[in-house]
């Protein structure tokens, strides 16, 4: 027996306003706090939704993506072949960043005010992000912290303009070794794009299956209460449990996509390690140049997969992890500002030199900063003896990853010249990998943002976040750019171990392998004196040691008594 009612149910209405293109929200302030608070339906409801938008963007993703491999092209080329240019151009980067980071910091601050004078209240509520996906009072919050993040960091630009400009020689110095070296292999060059193809493809097959796992939830079917029981029945109810995949997906698959990722980061520097090595030792022909080596790189690539592949997996598994730390302790100890900055600006320099005092009040001298840092950057640290270094040794004595990992700081720190040398530049993958990665986030969130094929709920292109999908772009573009620049800096790096690893066992050969640049970056003299013997074969002895010394003395001798004797007579 079934019973239809009709009924008419009165709603009161309300005002709304389009929010981020794709939600109306109403224009009452107390109505839209509710939608927009965490808990809400465009909260932590919203951040679960908005991994549908890995379905769909990928075309975007890609895209973002060839436009980072042209970046990074050009980069790691306007650095290579203009040579004294380079330092330049990295200074350039490093000032327009600064500025652009301190607009943002006045544009969040500017919330306060909600833009006021510059903006009106609506349009400023629609450039700050932050006022289209929480409520007001969250937003002006999130504003203030987003803003004093950026103002430091545009000072931190500033000063880290003062540790590149304080570095300029050594560090073109080594740019141009590295290029000089890439350019006897230009095979090397295909290795960074195949990397990004295989990374955008894992990638893409990591996001997707992510988005299956977070859609996990549990069926309510027991709906039908009877006398206190629970019985099911033909409805149905489904539901998310957040707990169920938070520890699985955050952790678990996250780790081990991030250990997949890195794989292909650590099979790029082992390649770049095994052609340093091979081009090192190559002898230099009648000229005093080195000469081509071709096809090298495949050559590295197949030895790589086929002979090492279990060290390259090894060691990707926790220098991703280790990178972190490290990166830290470097800026800690470098990038900050103190009281000897200089900003590479006369005019701005008796306002940044107070700024650099009260870092070092509250921070502590850059001396004690970087002597802290030491403790975690010595050859003996765990966060050190993880890093690509390691592969230097795997290549060069075909040893395994975990002994190779310790010898290689060995020699590093063995070798004054060396230590000091290794990772100048640093600076440059610092750069390209920001330079990377914001032109994949830019190019994504914009096509995705205002794409009417992504923009449209209507369609079946639609994006739901697309500042989700931008951030995966940011990461997987700097992800990649870090092995363009790995041509440059690692190459680098290989090269002063080559040098290091020579002059121990058999410095008499260093200038028959040594490049010209690291020979004139080291220095001719001490590059001589490695070829010469330290010790002399003979005339560093006493005379005394000698017979003939003493049959000179002992004729002397009867010479003066035989003189002696015809004066008497």
């Amino acid at each position: 027996f079934l019973m239809f009612r009709e009924e008419t149910v009165y709603a009161t209405t309300y005002d709304s306003h389009l929010l981020s293109g794709r939600y109306c929200v109403p224009t009452n302030e107390t109505l839209k706090a509710d939608v927009l608070a965490f808990s809400g339906p465009l909260g932590l409801e919203r951040l679960h939704k908005g991994f549908g938008g890995f379905k769909d963007c990928w075309l975007v993703v890609f895209f973002a993506v060839v436009v980072a491999v042209i970046v990074s092209l050009v980069y790691i080329f306007l650095l290579g072949s203009l040579k004294d240019a380079g330092n330049v151009i990295i200074c350039g980067c490093l000032i327009a960043v600064s500025i652009f980071l301190f607009l943002v910091a006045i544009l969040f601050f500017m919330s306060a005010s909600h833009g006021s004078p510059i903006f009106s209240r609506e349009k400023y509520m629609d450039l700050n992000v932050f006022f289209k996906r929480v409520s007001e009072g969250q937003a002006l919050v999130a504003s203030m912290v987003s803003g004093f993040i950026c103002l430091l960091l545009s000072f931190s630009s500033l000063s880290f303009f003062t540790n590149v400009n304080g570095h300029e020689s050594k560090m073109e110095t080594l740019i141009e070794a590295s290029w000089s070296a890439l350019m006897h292999m230009k095979s090397l060059f295909f290795i960074p794009p195949i990397l990004a193809i295989c990374k955008f493809f894992l990638t893409w097959l990591l996001c997707y299956n992510f988005m299956t796992l977070v859609s996990v939830g549990m069926y309510d079917d027991y709906r039908i209460v009877v006398e206190g029981e629970l019985f099911a029945g033909m409805s149905k109810n489904f539901y998310f449990d957040p707990m169920m995949w938070w520890g699985i997906a955050m952790y678990a698959y996250a780790t081990g996509g991030l250990w997949l990722l890195e794989i292909f980061t650590s099979l790029g520097q082992f390649v770049i390690s095994w052609c340093a090595v091979i081009y090192y030792f190559t002898s230099k022909d009648e000229d005093n140049e080195k000469v081509d080596i071709r096809k090298v790189a495949w050559k590295g690539l197949r030895i790589a997969l086929r002979y090492h592949l279990g060290s390259i997996m090894l060691g990707a598994s926790a220098i991703w992890l280790f990178r972190i730390p490290r990166m830290i302790a470097w800026i800690w100890s470098e990038s900050l500002p103190h009281s000897d900055s200089n900003c590479g600006l006369a005019s701005l320099n008796c306002c940044w030199k107070p700024i650099g005092s009260c870092f070092d009040a509250c921070a502590g001298s850059k001396s004690d900063r970087k002597k802290a840092a030491g403790k975690w950057q010595s050859g003996d640290s765990v966060l050190q003896q993880w890093s690509k270094d390691a592969y230097q040794d795997v290549t060069i004595r075909t040893t395994h990853f975990f002994p190779a990992k310790e010898k290689a700081q060995k020699f590093i720190q063995s070798q004054s010249t060396v230590k000091k040398l290794t990772g100048e530049c640093r600076p440059c993958t610092f750069i390209g990998v920001l330079a990377g990665g914001i032109a994949g986030f830019v190019v994504c969130y914009c096509t995705l943002s205002f794409g009417s094929s992504f923009n449209d709920p209507a369609k079946s292109g639609f994006v739901v976040d697309p500042l989700m999908v931008a951030f995966v772009a940011f990461f997987l573009c700097a992800h990649i750019a870090y092995d363009f620049c790995a041509l440059l800096d690692h190459m680098a790096d290989s090269l002063l171990y080559c040098f290091a690893y020579n002059k121990k066992f058999n410095k008499k050969t260093v200038d028959r392998f040594v490049p010209e640049e690291i020979q004139d970056l080291i220095g001719g003299e001490e590059i001589e004196k490695l070829t010469k013997p330290q010790h002399s074969w003979t005339g560093k002895a006493q005379p005394d040691m000698f017979v003939s010394t003493w049959s000179k003395k002992i004729h002397h001798t009867f010479h003066q008594w035989t003189q002696a004797g015809q004066a008497e007579h």
